[in-house]
């Protein structure tokens, strides 16, 4: 069977729950009241107006950004309890005597989640797409900043699922998750806060190569999801220069403006999905080894 059981399983249970239709239901009244309220109000005017216009971009950076942050509360809890959850229930160690193998069950696990989440992201599109009234983003856009978010999602599952391989009870791997997604936010965005090109000046950057602007950027610029994101908003919109000036400095913005906010970006989206895997990876390695700690104890 070329389908994977665990994911088979997992899925089939967790489509067959009350909580599935709940959370789809929660994540569609929140979106439907955004774009209500930022895009389609003003479509209910007598006439269109340039500032009217302009609401459609600011509804799409609102949208895009609740989704991110939605993606970031669920994801990992999804999958905090997923190896935790078995190891409560005492039945890892009949999946683990079968011909199933760690790396089959945490992949499953994961895939099952991530299944899920992406789901929830297809679902948004049309909310997103509402925008498109206005003619302020383009359909291409749609689909790049909804790859951006299945990226946030498997690296907040990838998270969610090392953890609860690592601890035993799912809400130690639950606080844990939390933890490391926060501390990956804050130590990022605190190293470029603290370093890079703030005394520099238009005409000093202005002179500079796209390789020495790269040069010149804070290296933990490039491992912060949610200034990734600002990033390709600004890349899409051409708005937001003032908000990450606000965040990164005047000369990090500056120089990240002309090396190109795609740049930044991009380079977050390949981080996510390297570090996702290298979780994923990890998480199948402390799948085993513990039920033979277990049985030495004995």
């Amino acid at each position: 069977m070329l389908i994977n059981p665990i994911l088979a399983s997992s899925a089939r249970r967790r489509m067959r729950s009350w909580k599935t239709p709940l959370i789809l239901l929660l994540f569609g009244a929140a979106l439907l009241g955004i774009a209500f309220v930022t895009a389609l109000m003003p479509l209910m005017g007598e006439s269109m107006t340039i500032s009217s216009a302009r609401n459609g971009l600011d509804s799409y950076i609102v949208l895009v950004c609740a989704e991110f942050a939605l993606i970031v509360l669920v994801a990992p809890a999804m999958t905090a309890g997923s190896i935790a959850g078995e190891r409560e229930r005492q039945t890892l160690e009949m999946l683990l005597v079968t011909n199933t193998g760690s790396f089959r069950i945490a992949l499953g696990k994961l895939l099952e989640s991530l299944g899920y989440l992406a789901f929830l992201i297809v679902a948004m599109l049309p909310f997103n797409c509402s925008i498109l009234a206005y003619g302020s983003v383009g359909l291409p856009y749609l689909f790049q900043s909804a790859l951006f978010l299945l990226l946030t999602a498997y690296a907040a599952s990838s998270v969610g699922l090392f953890c609860s391989a690592l601890f035993r009870k799912t809400v130690s791997a639950t606080i844990a998750a939390y933890i490391i997604v926060l501390a990956i936010g804050l130590m990022t965005f605190l190293g470029v806060t603290l370093s890079g090109a703030s005394t520099y000046y238009d005409f000093d950057l202005a002179a500079l190569s796209r390789e020495e602007l790269i040069a010149l950027l804070p290296k933990s610029l490039f491992f912060c999801p949610p200034l990734g994101l600002l990033a390709l908003l600004a890349n899409q919109s051409g708005a937001l220069q003032s908000v990450l000036q606000q965040l990164v400095g005047y000369g990090n913005s500056q120089a990240l403006a002309l090396a190109g906010y795609d740049l930044l970006a991009n380079a977050v989206m390949a981080f996510m999905a390297c570090a996702a895997t290298v979780l994923t990876l990890l998480s199948t390695a402390f799948v085993r080894p513990r039920l033979h700690a277990r049985r030495r104890r004995k």
